[in-house]
Parts: structure tokens; sequence; C-alpha cells
């Protein structure tokens, strides 16, 4: 008979010496792929997990996994970046952020409970680093994986890219609404001439949502490709 386990993702912290491997807060899908091997070697089948679906990159206070953004897309807060980009781009990226950065990830992991706005908040500021370094030193298998990525993602992944930098520029205003539902009209309609010349003139910030959601789906996938490998007959559910 089958059997399995369940785990809330953000309760897998892992507590590490080399920053690389701690999970700065909560816990992400590096941290649930090392769950499934252990289970799977146990003899689970599978392994039941909370809800990842997209949130709201701009604002870091919506963390319940029951209210996203999308459930077409995943929660780039879980990405594991260097199970995808390697290790050495992720201590790069912390190098780059500074000391008293890495002190306060450091600082999250060792907390009782989770911090999710402030967590959210450095998670995020390590993936603008990792997007910043992607775009100078990444290689040319990276590259190609990547536009491979948003080439099958469509106009789906564009238009959820095209609605997280609305959101966060949107946020920035005075007395900014909080749902897309009160935007301006122009805005609250992805082929309108003010969305096409929002997306040229932000280009830059839609391919960072993009690689963020690449990174998303490569490192989940990545787990349950251990899961199955570990000798799980389903895997994530």
């Amino acid at each position: 008979r089958a059997w399995g386990l369940a785990a809330q993702v953000y309760s897998l912290r892992r507590q590490a010496a080399d920053p690389v491997q701690a999970t700065h807060g909560f816990g992400d899908f590096g941290a649930l792929r090392d769950l499934a091997i252990s289970a799977g070697a146990a003899g689970a089948d599978a392994l039941a997990m909370s809800p990842v679906h997209a949130m709201f990159a701009a604002d870091p206070g919506q963390y319940s996994p029951y209210s996203p953004s999308s459930r077409l897309f995943l929660n780039t807060l879980y990405a594991d970046p260097a199970a995808v980009l390697g290790a050495e781009a992720v201590r790069a990226a912390l190098a780059r952020m500074g000391p008293a950065a890495q002190q306060a990830l450091h600082a999250l992991e060792q907390r009782d409970l989770i911090d999710w706005p402030q967590a959210a908040r450095a998670r995020q500021r390590l993936l603008r680093e990792l997007h910043r370094g992607f775009q100078q030193t990444a290689t040319e298998d990276q590259r190609r994986a990547l536009q491979a990525f948003c080439r099958a993602g469509g106009q789906d992944l564009r238009d959820h890219a095209l609605f997280e930098a609305l959101h966060e520029n949107l946020a920035q205003l005075p007395g900014a609404p909080r749902s897309w539902t009160a935007w301006p009209d122009g805005l609250r309609d992805p082929r309108s001439n003010e969305t096409r010349g929002f997306a040229q003139a932000q280009a830059g910030e839609l391919d960072f949502h993009q690689f963020t959601q690449w990174l998303a789906a490569v490192s989940l996938s990545q787990t349950q490709q251990a899961a199955r490998g570990a000798g799980m007959r389903i895997g994530l559910i």
C-alpha cells in the first residue's frame, strides 16, 4: 500500500554554515528536495506540499498561499537558485549584497517564527542580484534554457510578468490601490496602448519576473525528479 508525507514548504527551514545552503528564513524547493529524497529512501511514495502559487513580489505582506495572484505560475521566493545557476553564482550575488545583508539573512534563519515581510524582501533582493549577475555571466546553455522557458510560457508568462511590474510601479504612488481592479482603466487591459507602452519602457522588469519564474519552475521540476529518483512512485502532490 502506498503511503506518503505532507509538509508546509515554508516550514522546511535549513540552517547551514554555508549561506548558499541556508534557507534564509523560510523553506524552499531545495529543502523540499532534501525531504523528498529522505522520504523516498524510507519507502514513501508521495510528498504532499502546501500551495506554491505565485504571490505579489511588490507586497511581501501578502503571504497566504491561499490568496495568490495567479495559479498559473509559482511563488518565486521558493526557488532554489543554486540548483539552477550553481552555487558560485549565488555566492557571488551574496557577496555583492555585502556583509550587512548576509548577516540579516542569517538572523532571519535564527528566528523561531518566520518573519514573512522581512524574509521576502531579503529573498527578493537576492533574486535581483542573481538577475543582474545572470545578464553578465550566464553560460550559453543557461541563456538558451531561459529563452526556451519564456517561449514555452508564451503570452501567459509575459502577462504575469507585466502584472508584477505594473503592481510594483503603481504601489509606489501615494494612495496606491491594493487591487488591480482599482487601477486606471488603461492599465487593467494587458493589450491596451498604455500597458504596451509600459511593457516597452519596463522591459528589464518583465525580464526579471520571467527569470525568477524560470528559477522556480526548474528547481521545482528538479525536486520532482529527485523524488522519483529516490524511489517514489508518485512524488510531489
